[in-house]
């Protein structure tokens, strides 16, 4: 448990943004406030897959067709990943090759994570986010047949962006999402370790 907590300690040092970003609420799926530009983002970019956050239970599910869900992977409310119970890198905001924010899951050393193709295992590649162009913010703009996109464009996106950071923002509101978020992540984790267990 040390191991992971440790992990999780170099990247918060290391990315410095688990206290400064924001997540908004009432999508699907969580959308991030980049602490330096502002702008708010969906859409995650893996080394070999487009991805989002499931607002329900903090599992990642790929943004295309068929929308499949990572199993044993999920994010906490510091923006880390795990598989199962091991440390697998962050969510965080970084410059693609554009030089434009977009959001990307990345190994503590800026590398972007992958995602096995058969066993769905998440391992470091040998890209970064600036070999990426193109990557995008919006997860409706880029699949707009995605359940939960209204495929009207972005102005409806913002209008509910801009509405939900105004409820984030509320007295008491921020700490009880955050405080809602992580028992059902540590439940649910919880519920994954004992599963593994009893089938040893």
């Amino acid at each position: 448990m040390f191991k992971r907590y440790r992990g999780v300690m170099v990247w918060i040092g290391v990315v410095g943004m688990a206290s400064a970003a924001s997540r908004v609420e009432g999508a699907a799926w969580w959308e991030f406030q980049d602490p330096e530009s502002g702008i708010v983002c969906s859409l995650v970019h893996a080394a070999n897959a487009d991805l989002v956050v499931l607002q329900s239970s903090g599992q990642i599910m790929v943004a295309s067709p068929p929308n499949t869900i990572l199993p044993d992977i999920a994010v906490d409310e510091f923006f880390n990943v795990y598989y199962v119970e091991d440390f697998v890198g962050s969510i965080a905001f970084a410059e693609d090759g554009d030089g434009d924010r977009a959001l990307f899951w990345m190994t503590i050393t800026g590398k972007l994570v992958e995602v096995g193709d058969f066993d769905v295992v998440p391992a470091a590649s040998d890209l970064s986010p600036d070999d990426v162009s193109g990557a995008g913010c919006d997860v409706c703009a880029r699949y707009s047949s995605l359940s939960g996109c209204d495929g009207e464009g972005d102005d409806d996106d913002d209008d509910s962006v801009a509405s939900s950071l105004a409820s984030l923002c509320g007295a008491g509101s921020g700490a009880a999402a955050t405080l809602t978020l992580a028992f059902l992540l540590v439940g649910q984790r919880c519920r994954v370790v004992r599963r593994r267990r009893a089938g040893r």
